[in-house]
């Protein structure tokens, strides 16, 4: 009752907004439906990359290029103000889009479960503002509408960006307006994006879909930041779910790619949020409509030309005359395997951590522990490394995991080596396992040492070497460190030099009586191929090889009884380096 009237309800037990009559007017252009019918069609913004129409490669050439940069204007706002309550039995039609109230005491069920999900998911903090990316369909105007209920009623501002991918022409251009309109009616604010897919499209001749939902999730990051928004949510829903995971299945996927979109994920000190992800299309299309949420529909979901929608539009309607619930079986799959998906990813992470550690400009991993490990994390751990070496372009499949696998596992040869792509090699050496830049061997060094009491550093081999000048100890001083040798410092001739292997190259180690290849030296102390070009030979300035740390030094120079002053040298790990950070971040849905 409000001054002595009665208050009239809407669909769902949501207050009619006063003066609401008949359903809201919407620009002529764009084609609103309101019908279950449309729960087959999806909304355009949401397309995996890589889709393109079937066999065809990328995408025509359009006119040359004028702009492919995301120009970005904050729509004008405008705050509906509410006329005086009609009597009951008149109506007048309304002027604008129901607007979303600020506090209900009876939520849409929708709502209710929406909100109910973003609690337990910690989504909803006061203050805290989202970002809804809104194309101008049926999902993300549901979804809109519903985050400006919750905003309103819980204290988080809600903004909403919109990007016209200059695809569609005048239909892109009528949906960038009902998204402008309708988010000002409803006391939003709207950024409005503009990129020349075409024109990009033209230059670089990448697929269209790919391209454009890449450059739509840079406008949203830049768009997030730019107005210190720390969440950004996307009107993904349990359809797209299931076409995700059947689109995999048909593709060829393992456990992570079955666990289909993300429900929530951090990315690039984002956080991305999916509030309708457990939301089937036809509930969405109901709150839509007794909620007079206006929407546009996007005639490119009609094209089975395109992977997605053939999936969509054929595969599922077939399917579902076996088992009129297989959508909902998918989206049970993709559910389990996110979370045992979530539990191996954490375990490869452990495995990384105990068994890999950065060497040159790859990795090298322990292979007896490796074989330890059971065969789930053996090619989790081999995806996670190779995943590590991404920016090289190497192709991560299926069968070049499983060819590294049976090569590590294998009882012999004890070396081995595949050719990864980009630049990039796989070694199996002894105990090792090396992922590596197939250069990196022929990179030679050499650093003087032109007087004692000194510091090198030899970043080649990750070591720094201090000299030092000491009184000859006594025998107990000597010890049986690896690291450090000990030379009679009269005995040496200076400039000493820390350098690489060279062809040719002798040693006469201590205890031997005679010379000795410093190759049959690398090799009977299993020294792996791809380190020997980066371990460091100590000579002195005659040429003599005196040490190679951690292997055997020489018989020159010995500390002896009358030796009155000693050079003791250390080689430590060098601290500070350079090494490639792992990217854990193995498996990116859509």
């Amino acid at each position: 009752m409000k001054d002595g009237r009665p208050m009239r309800l809407e669909k769902g037990g949501w207050p009619a907004k006063p003066d609401a009559g008949g359903p809201p007017r919407r620009p002529a252009a764009i084609a609103c439906r309101h019908t279950e019918g449309e729960a087959a069609l999806g909304e355009r913004g949401r397309r995996d990359a890589g889709e393109e129409p079937w066999g065809k490669k990328g995408t025509e050439k359009t006119a040359k290029a004028k702009d492919d940069g995301g120009k970005m204007e904050a729509a004008g706002v405008r705050n509906e103000r509410n006329a005086p309550m009609e009597p009951a039995g008149m109506r007048k039609e309304r002027e604008a889009p129901a607007e979303p109230a600020a506090s209900r005491s009876v939520r849409d069920p929708l709502v209710e479960r929406v909100f109910e999900r973003g609690r337990r998911m910690g989504w909803w903090r006061k203050d805290r503002a989202v970002l809804a990316a809104v194309s101008g369909g049926p999902d993300s105007m549901a979804m809109l509408h519903l985050l400006k209920a919750l905003g309103d009623e819980l204290g988080f501002p809600v903004l909403a960006a919109h990007v016209n991918h200059k695809l569609r022409g005048a239909e892109a251009d009528a949906e960038a307006e009902l998204v402008r309109s309708t988010a000002a009616g409803w006391g939003v604010p709207c950024l409005a994006g503009e990129i020349d897919v075409p024109a990009y499209l033209a230059r670089t001749g990448e697929n269209a879909q790919a391209a454009a939902r890449r450059l739509r999730y840079e406008f949203l990051r830049r768009a997030a930041r730019e107005r210190g928004v720390s969440v950004i949510a996307t009107a993904h829903h349990m359809d797209d779910q299931a076409e995700t995971v059947l689109m995999r299945l048909m593709r060829g996927t393992g456990p992570g790619g079955l666990a289909g979109i993300a429900e929530q994920r951090e990315e690039e000190g984002l956080e991305l949020i999916r509030p309708l992800l457990r939301i089937s299309k036809v509930e969405i299309l109901q709150y839509c409509e007794r909620n007079g949420v206006p929407y546009a529909t996007d005639s490119s979901n009609l094209k089975s030309c395109y992977f997605r929608n053939a999936v969509r539009l054929e595969v599922l309607p077939f399917l579902e005359r076996y088992n009129p619930a297989v959508r909902s079986s998918l989206v049970r799959l993709a559910e389990i395997s996110a979370a045992e998906d979530d539990y191996l990813q954490q375990a490869a992470r452990e495995a990384f951590a105990a068994l890999v550690r950065p060497e040159g400009d790859g990795w090298a991993a322990d292979r007896s522990g490796f074989c330890k490990l059971h065969l789930a994390l053996q090619r989790r751990l081999i995806k996670l490394i190779l995943n590590c070496l991404a920016s090289r372009g190497i192709p991560v499949d299926f069968d070049l995991v499983e060819g590294i696998l049976a090569a590590a596992v294998a009882d012999a040869p004890t070396v081995s080596r595949m050719d990864l792509g980009g630049g990039a090699v796989w070694l199996r050496e002894y105990d090792r396992m090396v992922f590596a830049s197939s250069e990196e061997s022929a990179k030679a060094f050499c650093h003087v040492v032109p007087f004692p009491d000194t510091a090198i550093e030899v970043p080649e081999a990750g070591l720094v070497f201090r000299f030092q000048t000491l009184p000859a100890p006594v025998e107990e001083q000597f010890g049986g460190d690896r690291r450090t040798a000990w030379f009679d410092l009269s005995k040496l001739k200076f400039p000493l030099r820390i350098r690489s292997r060279e062809t040719g190259d002798r040693m006469e180690p201590l205890g031997l009586g005679g010379s000795k290849k410093v190759q049959d030296i690398f090799v009977d102390a299993k020294i792996p191929r791809s380190r020997r070009d980066r371990t460091p030979l100590l000579a002195d300035g005659d040429g003599r090889i005196l040490w190679i740390p951690g292997v055997c030094r020489s018989r020159h120079a010995p500390v002896a009884e009358g030796t009155a002053r000693v050079l003791r040298v250390e080689a430590a790990p060098l601290e500070g380096g350079t090494a490639p950070k792992p990217n854990m971040n193995v498996f990116l849905d859509s």
